[in-house]
Protein backbone atom coordinates (compact mmCIF):
# COMPACT_ATOMS: atom_id res chain seq x y z
CA UNK A 1 0.00 0.00 0.00
CA UNK A 2 1.27 3.45 -0.90
CA UNK A 3 1.04 5.47 2.32
CA UNK A 4 1.48 8.76 0.45
CA UNK A 5 -1.86 8.24 -1.32
CA UNK A 6 -3.74 7.17 1.82
CA UNK A 7 -6.20 9.93 2.79
CA UNK A 8 -5.97 9.50 6.54
CA UNK A 9 -8.42 12.31 7.33
CA UNK A 10 -11.15 10.81 5.14
CA UNK A 11 -10.52 7.31 6.51
CA UNK A 12 -10.71 8.53 10.12
CA UNK A 13 -13.95 10.46 9.49
CA UNK A 14 -15.60 7.51 7.73
CA UNK A 15 -14.46 5.05 10.42
CA UNK A 16 -15.81 7.25 13.21
CA UNK A 17 -19.14 7.54 11.41
CA UNK A 18 -19.14 3.74 11.06
CA UNK A 19 -18.61 3.52 14.83
CA UNK A 20 -21.66 5.74 15.37
CA UNK A 21 -20.14 9.17 15.86
CA UNK A 22 -22.22 11.84 14.09
CA UNK A 23 -20.41 13.55 11.25
CA UNK A 24 -20.89 16.94 12.90
CA UNK A 25 -18.70 15.93 15.85
CA UNK A 26 -15.76 15.32 13.55
CA UNK A 27 -14.65 18.64 12.10
CA UNK A 28 -11.40 19.44 10.38
CA UNK A 29 -8.81 16.69 10.57
CA UNK A 30 -5.33 17.19 9.21
CA UNK A 31 -4.27 13.78 7.93
CA UNK A 32 -0.66 14.98 7.77
CA UNK A 33 -0.41 15.70 11.51
CA UNK A 34 -0.82 13.57 14.61
CA UNK A 35 -4.51 12.93 15.26
CA UNK A 36 -5.63 12.72 18.89
CA UNK A 37 -8.74 10.89 20.12
CA UNK A 38 -9.74 12.09 23.60
CA UNK A 39 -11.97 10.05 25.88
CA UNK A 40 -13.63 10.54 29.25
CA UNK A 41 -12.08 8.13 31.74
CA UNK A 42 -9.53 6.59 29.36
CA UNK A 43 -6.15 7.67 28.00
CA UNK A 44 -6.06 9.54 24.70
CA UNK A 45 -5.11 7.61 21.58
CA UNK A 46 -2.77 9.21 19.06
CA UNK A 47 -2.55 8.30 15.39
CA UNK A 48 0.16 9.30 12.97
CA UNK A 49 0.94 8.26 9.41
CA UNK A 50 4.51 8.26 8.18
CA UNK A 51 5.83 7.25 4.77
CA UNK A 52 5.77 3.54 5.69
CA UNK A 53 3.02 2.92 8.23
CA UNK A 54 0.22 4.12 10.48
CA UNK A 55 0.97 4.14 14.21
CA UNK A 56 -1.44 4.15 17.14
CA UNK A 57 -0.21 4.84 20.66
CA UNK A 58 -1.38 5.87 24.07
CA UNK A 59 0.28 6.91 27.32
CA UNK A 60 -1.14 4.39 29.79
CA UNK A 61 0.75 5.47 32.93
CA UNK A 62 3.78 7.22 34.29
CA UNK A 63 6.81 4.96 34.04
CA UNK A 64 7.83 3.45 37.36
CA UNK A 65 10.33 0.57 37.51
CA UNK A 66 9.16 -0.57 40.95
CA UNK A 67 5.53 -0.73 39.83
CA UNK A 68 6.63 -2.46 36.60
CA UNK A 69 8.03 -5.30 38.71
CA UNK A 70 4.61 -5.72 40.32
CA UNK A 71 2.45 -5.74 37.19
CA UNK A 72 5.03 -6.92 34.64
CA UNK A 73 3.84 -10.53 34.46
CA UNK A 74 0.22 -9.55 33.87
CA UNK A 75 1.20 -6.93 31.30
CA UNK A 76 3.46 -9.36 29.43
CA UNK A 77 0.67 -11.95 29.35
CA UNK A 78 -1.65 -9.29 27.91
CA UNK A 79 0.91 -8.20 25.30
CA UNK A 80 1.29 -11.78 24.06
CA UNK A 81 -2.39 -11.98 23.03
CA UNK A 82 -2.61 -11.94 19.21
CA UNK A 83 -3.90 -8.73 17.63
CA UNK A 84 -4.54 -9.33 13.92
CA UNK A 85 -5.02 -5.63 13.14
CA UNK A 86 -1.41 -4.86 14.15
CA UNK A 87 1.46 -5.30 11.70
CA UNK A 88 3.53 -7.53 13.98
CA UNK A 89 0.46 -9.21 15.47
CA UNK A 90 1.07 -7.82 18.94
CA UNK A 91 1.36 -4.41 20.60
CA UNK A 92 4.49 -3.14 22.30
CA UNK A 93 5.09 -1.01 25.36
CA UNK A 94 7.91 1.48 25.66
CA UNK A 95 9.11 4.12 28.09
CA UNK A 96 9.05 7.57 26.54
CA UNK A 97 9.45 10.90 28.28
CA UNK A 98 8.72 9.36 31.68
CA UNK A 99 5.54 7.61 30.53
CA UNK A 100 4.69 4.04 29.60
CA UNK A 101 3.32 4.02 26.06
CA UNK A 102 1.19 1.29 24.52
CA UNK A 103 1.67 1.26 20.75
CA UNK A 104 1.49 -0.58 17.49
CA UNK A 105 1.59 -0.17 13.72
CA UNK A 106 -1.57 -1.06 11.87
CA UNK A 107 -1.57 -3.94 9.42
CA UNK A 108 -2.17 -2.62 5.91
CA UNK A 109 -5.19 -4.89 5.44
CA UNK A 110 -6.96 -2.83 8.12
CA UNK A 111 -6.43 0.42 6.22
CA UNK A 112 -8.42 -0.70 3.18
CA UNK A 113 -11.89 0.44 4.25
CA UNK A 114 -13.65 2.50 6.92
CA UNK A 115 -15.08 -0.72 8.38
CA UNK A 116 -11.74 -2.48 8.84
CA UNK A 117 -10.11 0.70 10.10
CA UNK A 118 -12.98 1.20 12.58
CA UNK A 119 -12.41 -2.38 13.77
CA UNK A 120 -8.73 -1.62 14.36
CA UNK A 121 -9.51 1.60 16.27
CA UNK A 122 -12.06 -0.16 18.48
CA UNK A 123 -9.75 -3.14 19.02
CA UNK A 124 -6.81 -0.91 19.92
CA UNK A 125 -8.98 1.05 22.36
CA UNK A 126 -10.16 -2.16 24.04
CA UNK A 127 -6.68 -3.65 24.28
CA UNK A 128 -5.12 -0.38 25.45
CA UNK A 129 -7.86 -0.01 28.07
CA UNK A 130 -7.07 -3.49 29.40
CA UNK A 131 -3.35 -2.63 29.58
CA UNK A 132 -4.19 0.69 31.27
CA UNK A 133 -6.19 -1.20 33.90
CA UNK A 134 -3.33 -3.66 34.49
CA UNK A 135 -0.71 -0.97 35.08
CA UNK A 136 -2.95 1.23 37.22
CA UNK A 137 -4.24 -1.33 39.73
Amino acid sequence: MDMQNLDMAALVKAALQHLGFPGGLVKDIDGHSTICFNFDGAPSIYLVKDEYSVWLWSRISEFNEIAMAQYGHDLLTHLMEPQAYLQMGQPIVAERDGHLEYRGTLHQDFLQSPETFAFSLQSFFNSMSDAHEIVNR
